[in-house]
């Protein structure tokens, strides 16, 4: 062997140690455990602007859409969105690694639930979130592993994936919808009055939020309240109603 063959494999060998550390270095490639399902959503959370959820035979379940106010469902002639739980799906997609690649095949798929959602018998549920300069990949949701996993797949690609999440996604429009109506804490009332069928009114008062009790009006000479805060209960009525 001459020494210029000598030469060129010693160089050689030395590019492939370099490749191989610099393999080691730089992390789990996007698609190999420990990598994130869904690159980006994570720092990008605080900019989503609309998430669309969708399932089989394309019917969609809910576009939650954030306004100035507050998170709604679109579909749903713009109710208030339940911001919590939408919230924590979103935090569970970003926070979801992928554990282990399962089967690229889409004949496959179905066993996990991941196939397209465009098919009637569709299993899975898919999720898109929308944020201003961002590219986020459409996710499908598929089969629960257990309490804590789930499989997945990024939808337009074949290989699926088994996560270290299980997103909450509810499948009905009414689920997104924020089940509280009013919500008012009973210190910032100041004045309650109730009118009974009979014409009888009663009046509740504080003269100061910083007061613990409310003051019943009109307690008939001789007669007094059972205990000093026996009126409080009504004042927090509108409590998450």
């Amino acid at each position: 062997m001459s020494m210029r063959t000598v030469a060129i494999l010693a160089a050689a060998l030395v590019v492939l140690l370099v490749l191989v550390m610099t393999g080691q270095q730089s992390g789990t490639a996007p698609g190999g455990s420990g990598a994130a399902l869904v690159p980006g959503l994570q720092e990008a959370l605080g900019d989503i602007e609309r998430v669309t959820i969708v399932k089989a035979n394309n019917e969609t379940v809910a576009t939650l859409e954030r306004r100035p106010e507050s998170w709604v469902v679109a579909d749903k002639h713009g109710y208030t969105a339940d911001a919590a739980k939408l919230r924590q799906a979103l935090t569970a997609l970003g926070e979801a690694k992928i554990l282990e690649q399962k089967t690229a095949m889409p004949t496959l798929y179905d066993r996990l639930g991941v196939e397209d959602v465009s098919a009637a018998g569709a299993a899975g549920i898919s999720i898109a979130a929308t944020a201003p300069g961002r590219e986020l990949p459409t996710v499908i949701l598929g089969n629960a592993e257990g309490s804590g996993y789930r499989y997945a797949r990024r939808a337009g690609e074949a290989q699926s994936f088994l996560i270290d999440r299980n997103p909450d996604v509810p499948r009905a429009a009414a689920q997104w919808v924020d089940s509280v109506i009013v919500d008012v804490r009973g210190e910032r009332v100041r004045e309650v009055t109730i009118t009974h069928p009979d014409g009888e009114v009663v009046r509740l008062s504080k003269a100061s939020s910083e007061l613990a009790n409310f003051d019943v009006a009109g307690v008939p000479e001789g007669r007094e309240l059972s205990y000093p805060g026996v009126a409080n209960v009504v004042g927090s009525a509108l409590r998450e109603l």
